[in-house]
């Protein structure tokens, strides 16, 4: 066990954590002093903490029957979609962020509750006002924080249903849209392309994220399990452990899982080398 451990993290491997490292940090370091120049507060989220944790934890008093229908009303396009044909509406009306009882509309008024609270304590400029929102905020994160580990099984069964939110990061192919649509229409028997992407964009869509997300397991794994390439597991940890946390931590903007897009890209191109590989080895003819 230890001499596996010794080829496994080699110099290679630790020079290569060692870059994950610094490219993980530099910009999130670079956001926290644009938010210390700014307001003072050195950190990610600019006393804004409470806000996302609170959302979270409404996010947590989901039903069941509304659990199983968010699977499907996150799916591209999000919202009240084809997908949801034969739900009873009663099982995704909080997932609408207009509606006055969705989980954010509850979550902001609870928010907006306590700062008018304390705006009734008399107006604060400058610094102590910062000082006083950042101590709100710390205040709020506590209540999100108590709220979301006062049932752990119904914080992770959430989880996974936020997880699954941040997969599909594209909604419909709307990277393939203007100018290049336009350009594209332009073109002599390619002016069905709008009309195709609104009828199967969200489709394609879906299958383009399900297939990046996977492989983003499958290939570090098939490296490793088959090739000995342990290293590759290193390359792709931060996108997953990212799109972990921010679905225990986060509603789960899809947008937030945007930084992921090149490690699938990557991960897609390597998984289709991998099966083509995998089936030239097992289709190459052997003389007998």
């Amino acid at each position: 066990a230890a001499d596996l451990l010794r080829r496994r993290l080699d110099w290679t491997t630790a020079g290569l954590i060692g870059v994950m490292l610094v490219a993980q940090s530099a910009p999130v370091a670079g956001w926290m002093a644009r938010n210390y120049w700014v307001s003072g507060d050195f950190s990610v989220v600019e006393a804004r903490s409470a806000d996302v944790l609170l959302q979270r934890a409404f996010l947590n008093t989901m039903r069941h029957d509304e659990w199983g229908a968010g699977f499907a009303y996150y799916l591209p396009p999000t919202g009240a979609s084809g997908w949801l044909e034969g739900t009873p509406p009663e099982a995704f009306e909080r997932f609408e962020r207009r509606r006055s009882s969705s989980f954010r509309s509850v979550a902001l008024r609870f928010l907006g509750g306590h700062e008018l609270r304390d705006e009734s304590s008399g107006p604060q400029t400058g610094a102590d006002a910062n000082a006083r929102r950042r101590v709100i905020d710390d205040e709020l994160a506590d209540e999100a924080l108590t709220r979301l580990l006062s049932n752990p099984a119904q914080h992770l069964k959430v989880g996974v249903l936020l997880a699954w939110r941040g997969v599909f990061v594209e909604e419909g192919l709307g990277f393939l849209g203007s100018p290049l649509t336009q350009r594209l229409a332009d073109i002599h028997g390619l002016a069905a392309w709008p009309r195709w992407r609104r009828a199967y964009g969200a489709t394609a869509a879906t299958l383009t994220n399900l297939i990046g997300f996977f492989a983003l397991f499958l290939v570090p794994l098939w490296f490793w399990l088959g090739r000995g390439h342990f290293e590759c597991v290193l390359v792709f940890l931060p996108a997953l452990y990212l799109h972990g946390a921010y679905s225990l931590a986060s509603h789960f903007l899809p947008r937030y899982a945007l930084p992921e897009i090149p490690l699938r890209i990557t991960a897609t191109v390597l998984l289709l080398y991998l099966v083509w590989s995998f089936f030239r080895e097992r289709c190459r003819w052997r003389p007998v």
